[in-house]
């Protein structure tokens, strides 16, 4: 429902009145819920067409792709001049947050959807990604530019 409310901007889930986003904006923000307030601002700006997503999506995989070649790096400097920097913490922690994802992912491969290759699991998850950016790219030219989320025949699991 919280989605939903974030792509249209308005909501009925049970043929009530319909829920404003605008509406939910100010009840956050009367009741002090100014992070959440944030939060759900920046998510309503993300989702609010397909450029805003796949802008979103390709500018967080360039930050991983840097964040993993910051990790490497350290990783060399560790091993072979033996000097760790002062945020060696943060980088742990973050790659700790990176492996729990992982290991969650490859245990709900092998038990919902039955995959018993690791190298399987990587390669699926990363067509799928792949595809999806594609069929997005895909939609926004064929509806000529038509950005609206709620107007998609796309279904990824």
């Amino acid at each position: 429902k919280l989605a939903a409310l974030m792509v249209l901007g308005k909501y009925d889930g049970n043929k009530n009145p319909m829920l404003a986003l605008d509406e939910l904006y100010e009840k956050l923000g009367n009741d002090n819920y100014s992070l959440m307030l944030n939060r759900m601002y920046k998510m309503h700006n993300i989702l609010k067409d397909r450029n805003s997503v796949v802008t979103f999506l390709t500018r967080h995989e360039q930050r991983l792709r840097w964040h993993i070649d910051r990790i490497y790096r350290v990783r060399n400097s560790i091993v072979h001049a033996g000097k760790s920097p002062k945020y060696l913490s943060t980088l742990v922690e973050n790659l700790h947050s990176y492996l729990d994802i992982l290991l969650n992912q490859l245990i709900e491969d092998n038990i919902e959807k039955g995959y018993e290759d690791i190298g399987y699991s990587f390669t699926t998850c990363y067509y799928l990604y792949r595809n999806y950016m594609a069929d997005i790219k895909n939609e926004i030219l064929k509806n000529n530019n038509d950005n609206d989320l709620t107007k998609t025949n796309l279904a990824y699991h």
